[in-house]
């Protein structure tokens, strides 16, 4: 577990978002503040990942950036909700799980692995779609004959997720597997601010 005596000198004090810093999230998991912590999760990743794109003049806007932000906030979301530190090795069970557990993209059920491998990987890797797969900003979320993924219903439906997820932590108790989740992740992101973790840390 990550405490503040664990933080070389001056590192408390790194922001994690909107001001909030390192000493001040872990003020807010001693006081078990729920409501403040769910507050701060939600503007890292709304100001990080939505934001950039929802308050983009929409002619600006490419489907490709979409989609490639979309991915990487999904396995984001799925390592606070599984207590994952990190998604190495994990990233196509991510989307799995995501897809699953997320009710609005029940569309993409059966087409998981091929998702990940023709969207994800192609556009992180290779800067386009494979096998046929393609994204546009106008349509349905999918039409999976075609495999033509609507990126801008896909960026609203996965901000609604977020919210959804914020309200699942507000709505648990402090003892629930959620929250247990939440704060093993969190307690790492504020380690990987640090440059010499010790060794306790890690894991």
């Amino acid at each position: 577990m990550l405490v503040k005596e664990n933080l070389p000198a001056g590192n408390d004090k790194l922001k994690l978002a909107g001001g909030l810093t390192v000493a001040d999230y872990q003020r807010l998991r001693a006081e078990r503040n729920k409501i403040a912590l769910v507050e701060f999760l939600h503007k890292r990743l709304h100001e990080r990942y939505f934001v950039p794109l929802t308050k983009t003049n929409p002619k600006y806007l490419n489907s490709f950036a979409t989609m490639a932000t979309c991915c990487l906030t999904i396995e984001i979301l799925e390592a606070y909700y599984n207590g994952w530190v990190d998604t190495r090795t994990k990233s196509k069970r991510a989307f799995v799980n995501f897809f699953k557990r997320v009710e609005p993209f029940a569309l993409f059920r059966g087409f998981e692995e091929e998702f990940y491998t023709n969207v994800r990987c192609a556009i992180y890797f290779q800067g386009e779609t494979s096998k046929g797969w393609k994204v546009r900003r106008k349509g349905e979320l999918f039409d999976p004959q075609n495999k033509i993924i609507n990126a801008a219903k896909f960026l609203t439906l996965l901000n609604e997720a977020l919210d959804n997820y914020c309200k699942e932590l507000l709505n648990a108790d402090w003892n629930t597997r959620l929250w247990k989740n939440f704060i093993l992740k969190m307690d790492k992101t504020c380690a990987n601010y640090v440059a010499d973790i010790p060794p306790s840390l890690e894991g």
